[in-house]
């Protein structure tokens, strides 16, 4: 589908702009912070109707396809990036990337560079969620 490639031609792009491991801290963007370039700004209308179109894509695959198809992974692992880089909804990313990480193993391997590359998203977005956890979970210092 025309659709599910240019949405991940797109956010294949942001991937590759965002600094990877870059500390909250230092002013760079961090994964909850989505990241867009200056040229292309998605109103929140794009956004919603971007959203739905790769759901509707996706149950429509998983209905004639299954769970288990690249497919249905593939368009499983895009969400999951419009999810973590545009809305930066880490738990739903995570759901979804796990999602097209097992049809990509079950399709391609576990050694395939495509599932490599799909679990090595997966374990960023994973890292996140544990970062986001301990931050909100550190002690406040009273002086």
């Amino acid at each position: 589908d025309k659709v599910v490639d240019i949405w991940y031609k797109y956010l294949s792009e942001l991937n590759q702009a965002k600094p990877i491991a870059a500390p909250v801290d230092a002013g760079l963007p961090d994964a909850s912070s989505p990241v867009k370039k200056d040229d292309e700004q998605l109103t929140e209308e794009n956004l919603s109707e971007g959203r739905t179109q790769l759901e509707l894509i996706f149950d429509h695959r998983r209905r004639l396809l299954g769970n288990g198809h690249i497919a249905t992974g593939e368009v499983q692992y895009t969400l999951g990036l419009f999810e973590y880089f545009l809305l930066g909804n880490d738990t739903r990313a995570e759901a979804f990337i796990l999602s097209a990480v097992n049809a990509y193993e079950l399709q391609l391997g576990a050694t395939h560079p495509s599932t490599k590359h799909v679990h090595m998203l997966l374990q960023l977005v994973q890292q996140s969620i544990s970062d986001k956890a301990a931050a909100t979970s550190k002690p406040i210092e009273l002086n």
